[in-house]
């Protein structure tokens, strides 16, 4: 994933790192989770839908790689505004 001088970070985590970026040419510059095209409105839908994070990872396993921070932090009122 391209994340040069068009892509906007809009999430970082504790020690600043992207959490979730947009970047124009990548998903229709829809908020990624870092380093994919996983898209947040996707986890989103998903916990509204009532999956629960231990589905989610078991549907996106790259996601146990990043860490459950994402998991976390993608049910905050911030990230439903960014999807």
């Amino acid at each position: 994933m391209n994340q040069g001088e068009n892509s906007e970070v809009v999430l970082s985590g504790p020690k600043g790192e992207a959490l979730v970026r947009k970047t124009p040419a990548v998903c229709g510059g829809d908020a990624c989770i870092r380093g994919t095209r996983i898209m947040v409105w996707l986890l989103v839908d998903l916990k509204q839908q009532g999956a629960s994070d231990q589905e989610i990872l078991e549907v996106v396993p790259l996601l146990l790689r990043l860490g459950h921070d994402v998991l976390t932090a993608q049910q905050s009122p911030i990230l439903r505004r960014i999807a």
